[in-house]
């Protein structure tokens, strides 16, 4: 029988809870952690000279293989903000043109290489849409989503993976769902000890 003097604690301590929401990093972190890479697509998803959309973090982003390599720039004209992958317009292979206005931007280097509606702007080779390095392991496409400042070297796709997790005994491969969550929750959760407890019925536990 429950003591009504008694008074119940709370299951999260209030102290955490305000420090928590005073600790800049985690209230900016809402969409994801910015200059860290991450794994987008299988490699084999993305194809030679087919741009593929990807958001990520809340950046539309827009992936295209050019000769083998792989090269991400921001999905939104800098024109009037459409993006490039509603109706992909490749006229050459290192270029898209966006099939609203006809500005055309380089995915080297996302420069604004040519307006086909106005090729004597001023504007041709002094603007740019955000790029992002990438690089491919493991059969993955990771991106670096944010940016290095001057002097400064990319840190190398393996400070931001799992230990083992490019090793060459080991395969991987990704699946992809969209769930309706905060991502903080889910990564909170697989750092709880006791969320053991949710699969003790899984088939992937010996002796199930």
């Amino acid at each position: 029988m429950n003591d009504p003097t008694q008074v119940e604690k709370p299951l999260v301590d209030p102290d955490v809870v305000a420090q928590i929401k005073s600790w800049k990093g985690y209230v900016q972190a809402k969409l994801g952690f910015r200059n860290c890479w991450y794994p987008t697509l299988n490699s084999e998803e993305l194809e030679e000279g087919k741009p593929v959309p990807f958001q990520l973090a809340g950046e539309k982003l827009l992936l295209n293989r050019i000769d083998g390599k792989v090269y991400c720039m921001a999905d939104t004209c800098l024109h009037r903000g459409v993006p490039l992958s509603e109706k992909v317009e490749c006229y050459s292979k290192e270029t898209i043109t966006c099939w609203y206005h006809g500005w055309t931007y380089n995915f080297t280097d996302g420069k604004l290489c040519d307006i086909l509606t106005d090729p004597n702007s001023k504007m041709i080779g002094q603007r740019a849409l955000q790029t992002y390095p990438v690089d491919e392991a493991k059969g993955l496409v990771f991106v670096f989503l944010g940016e290095v400042a001057e002097g400064e070297e990319l840190p190398p796709v393996e400070r931001d993976t799992a230990p083992g997790f490019l090793d060459d005994d080991r395969r991987v491969r990704i699946f992809r769902r969209v769930v309706n969550s905060d991502w903080r929750l889910g990564a909170e959760n697989g750092f709880d000890t006791t969320h053991i407890f949710i699969h003790k019925n899984s088939r992937l536990i010996p002796g199930n």
